[in-house]
């Protein structure tokens, strides 16, 4: 009797997941050169071969990931723009803040590994290095994010909370923030608290 197809594709995504999630600590600590699809395989207790059933080369795997972490879904984005409650300045501070804080009595078991290996990950992950097309698909994840900010600002912007200026370049600089107490924070866990957040990004307000 055939396999059910819907299994099949179940199996399959879980295969992937498993794959993704044991390539990401190996490139936190050894970067993309230093991994070996072989390393991965026995990381997430498959054989080489199977590996490439799932993926083509460890350059797909590494992008995806960094897309996954640079970038935002649209969902996610819709959510935050349309869906989430508060006024823009709620809504940025609660971003900046997801972003920021770790907060591991919240969390538990896997949940805890894998948000520790996307924060050391930020640290190095560089997608300029991709070849093509990858290049072009992590960059399309980071505009995307970049963007949707952008339009968040603006948010603010049109309800008289925010400075004036230009959205796209005012979403550079709330990552420039946000990213800086995010890596300050995986090194000395809980330096920034959810008032230094706030307190940070005053400099949004309008006077």
């Amino acid at each position: 009797m055939p396999r059910n197809h819907e299994k099949d594709v179940q199996l399959r995504e879980e295969r992937k997941k498993q794959i993704l999630k044991s390539a990401l600590p190996l490139f936190v600590d050894n970067g993309l050169q230093g991994t070996t699809i072989s390393e991965i395989a026995k990381a997430a207790g498959m054989s080489k071969g199977l590996i490439y059933n799932y993926f083509e080369s460890k350059i797909e795997l590494y992008s995806i990931l960094a897309a996954d972490i640079l970038g935002i879904s649209e969902q996610d984005a819709h959510h935050l723009l349309y869906e989430r409650e508060g006024t823009p300045w709620d809504r940025l501070c609660r971003l900046a803040k997801d972003v920021v804080i770790i907060q591991k009595s919240k969390l538990a078991g896997d949940a805890v590994e894998m948000q520790f290996n996307l924060a050391f990950s930020m640290q190095f992950l560089s997608f300029e290095q991709l070849p093509e097309p990858y290049k072009s698909d992590v960059d399309k994840a980071y505009s995307f994010r970049r963007q949707t900010i952008a339009k968040l600002i603006e948010q603010g912007q049109n309800a008289g909370q925010f400075i004036e200026g230009d959205p796209y370049r005012l979403s550079i600089h709330f990552a420039s923030i946000v990213n800086g107490m995010f890596m300050e924070n995986t090194r000395s866990e809980g330096l920034f608290d959810e008032s230094n957040v706030e307190q940070a990004l005053k400099l949004f307000l309008r006077q």
